[in-house]
C-alpha cells in the first residue's frame, strides 16, 4: 500500500526540488543579511556566505516545504560540499531519481 507522503515525493520532479533550494537559499540569504547569491552547481556550501546557523534555517525550511528532512529520513550521513551535491540528495529522495 502506498502512502500519501510516497505518492507526493514521485509528483515531485527534479526540477521543481531544484527550484525551491535555490530559492530558499537566496531567501535565507536575504534575511541573514548576506545579500544576493551567485549560486552555481560548483558553489562551496561553506563558503558561499551562509553560516550554520542559516543552513539549518535552509533545511528547516525545506523541511516545511516537503514535509519532511531527507538527512533525517537517510540511513547515514551524508555532508554535501556543493549546491550541486546538496540538491541531488533533494532531488533523490523525493524526486526519485535514484
Amino acid at each position: 500500500m502506498t502512502n500519501n507522503s510516497q505518492i507526493e515525493k514521485r509528483a515531485m520532479t527534479p526540477d521543481h526540488v531544484r527550484e525551491v533550494i535555490e530559492s530558499t537559499i537566496h531567501k535565507v540569504a536575504i534575511d541573514f543579511e548576506v545579500g544576493p547569491l551567485q549560486l552555481r552547481d560548483d558553489t562551496i556550501l561553506l563558503e558561499c556566505g551562509l553560516d550554520s546557523m542559516a543552513f539549518a534555517t535552509v533545511v528547516v525550511i525545506l523541511e516545511e516545504e516537503f514535509g519532511e528532512d531527507p538527512f533525517l529520513a537517510s540511513d547515514s550521513a551524508f555532508y554535501p560540499t556543493t549546491l550541486l551535491e546538496f540538491s541531488e540528495f533533494y532531488i533523490n529522495y523525493f524526486a526519485g531519481t535514484q
